[in-house]
């Protein structure tokens, strides 16, 4: 008798509305569970990280990946990590969330780079954000349109 794979979420990829399949909740909260641990680990380093650092997490991150990434994985990954860090009880901006989302893709061997850009509108205050890319995917950081590339 064949067996039956307990979760199907590998092929499948997160919802854009309202809430995932019940099938699809163990491996949530496995995710959730790690994206917690991640996003806390990302927010104690975030007082001593540096451009240097950020490199060569970049560096670190190209150099785990094993194979080509798997866009199933960079979906799931962005839609748990970026709901987790709605909810906990410190800052997870857009800095955290990369650095979190970028360990947990290293921990997949899957390459992917944090870029930092900046925003200098006329009247408006200058604006820095951070966002993670796996290849040409934006994984956290939502619309980077109007932030030119630093780092």
């Amino acid at each position: 008798m064949p067996r039956i794979p307990a979760l199907v979420i590998a092929t499948h990829m997160p919802p854009t509305k309202g809430l995932p399949p019940l099938r699809h909740w163990p491996r949530i909260v496995w995710m959730a569970v790690r994206a917690i641990f991640a996003l806390l680990q990302a927010r104690m380093s975030l007082r001593r990280i540096t451009v240097r650092d950020i490199n060569q997490g970049n560096l670190a991150s190209a150099n785990a990946a094993t194979a080509a990434p798997d866009p199933v994985k960079v979906a799931w990954v962005a839609y748990v990590i970026q709901r987790v860090a709605r909810r906990m009880p410190f800052r997870s901006d857009c800095l955290v969330q990369a650095l979190a989302a970028q360990n947990f893709l290293k921990y997949h061997a899957i390459a992917s780079t944090i870029v930092i850009g900046a925003a200098i509108e006329e009247g408006k205050p200058f604006s820095a954000h951070a966002w993670l890319t796996c290849g040409e995917t934006v994984v956290t950081g939502g619309d980077i349109a109007p932030y030119t590339v630093l780092v």
